[in-house]
């Protein structure tokens, strides 16, 4: 398939360690390695051991709500390849995203949406905001507001050994939360986000290696 295929199997394939190799039947294939034509002449050379590991890191991200009790409980887990979305859900209307890092305050970020972005990511909806483009082998997140409403409010690239919490405006009606583009999922208000880097990684074939 494309890159949606490979997005999709890596997030169906989590608990095992295997390598993933793309032949690209779809359109854009920036994951993928291979045309369908070229198959069977590189899986021969493949099998041979001849062939590099290119490791990419993933986000983890959990969503945290109150309980009847007042307790936090983790409501829902998801892993990212390429970027973690937040928007203001169907209504046309700025939100405050109030992001820390540890335990400092790194922003307040008014704006339509926020991107956190893998370096994979960087090259995908990051980079239509404005986001930086970052190596592969470089350990970063960047997040990126879209259509923010002050212009110090910039992207910015942060390193990937602490964890990230974010929450909304509690004025907000709605906030979603977009998976590499593939998985949905709505939120309160009053939900809690933390973001961090997974400790398993993708790994595809490369047959030339990186730069």
């Amino acid at each position: 398939g494309g890159d949606g295929t490979l997005l999709k199997m890596m997030r169906t394939l989590q608990k095992n360690d295997g390598l993933l190799l793309g032949i690209n039947f779809g359109t854009l294939g920036f994951l993928s390695e291979l045309h369908p034509s070229q198959w069977e002449e590189t899986l021969t050379q493949i099998f041979r051991g001849k062939y590099f590991v290119d490791e990419r890191i993933l986000l983890k991200a959990f969503v945290w709500r109150q309980n009847a009790h007042g307790e936090k409980e983790k409501i829902f887990r998801a892993y990212a390849l390429n970027d973690l979305v937040f928007g203001h859900g169907g209504l046309a209307r700025l939100t405050n995203f109030r992001v820390r890092v540890g335990r400092r305050n790194l922003s307040t970020y008014r704006a339509d949406g926020l991107i956190f972005a893998t370096p994979t990511g960087t090259t995908a909806y990051s980079l239509s905001a404005g986001g930086p483009i970052v190596h592969p082998g470089v350990d970063a997140i960047t997040v990126s507001p879209v259509a923010p409403h002050r212009l110090t409010h910039r992207p910015i690239v942060l390193g990937a050994d602490r964890a990230i919490n974010l929450d909304f405006d509690a004025r907000a009606e709605s906030v979603s939360l977009t998976v590499d583009g593939q998985i949905h999922f709505s939120m309160r208000p009053s939900d809690e986000v933390t973001i961090q880097r997974a400790t398993r990684t993708a790994k595809f074939i490369r047959l030339k290696q990186l730069l």
